[in-house]
């Protein structure tokens, strides 16, 4: 049972703004999660596809087992991200943009690639567990 104190406190909240309503707002915030594209980039999105299951498919050196392919995939689309927040921050810093312009998409986009540094390695200690597990297999099998 809620205290009359945390009920009020969530009647007040909830008549707060739920995002834009108008047509107007609702256009101009469309597009907010895609800012710096590297949002985009994974498996699923066309333009990328063939370069992350290419680099996934190197990285297997020829073992088609679906959970190391996955984790493969995992490590080459962040790796993706990583280059392409690479090149946009070396374009940035040799355009016509301030120094504070590119501190600030710098300081915007840290969280995505803190996040991809720490998806790219959490697959690629998964990926070399399964690597070694599917070369025992191989080594008893013979």
């Amino acid at each position: 049972m809620l205290s009359p104190k945390r009920s009020d406190a969530s009647r007040v909240n909830g008549r707060k703004s739920k995002g834009p309503i108008t047509a107007a707002g609702k256009s101009r915030t469309r597009h907010n999660a895609l800012k710096h594209e590297l949002t985009t980039i994974d498996r699923f999105n066309p333009g990328y596809t063939d370069q992350i299951l290419s680099f996934a498919t190197l990285l297997c050196g020829g073992e088609r087992h679906p959970l190391l392919m996955e984790q493969a995939t995992i490590i080459a689309e962040n790796e993706l991200v990583l280059r392409a927040a690479g090149a946009r921050q070396h374009l940035r810093a040799g355009g016509t943009h301030s120094r504070l312009q590119v501190g600030e998409d710098l300081r915007k986009s840290e969280r995505y690639l803190r996040r991809a540094f720490s998806k790219k390695r959490k697959a690629l200690v998964r990926f070399i567990r399964i690597k070694e597990d599917l070369e025992l297999i191989k080594r008893a099998n013979i």
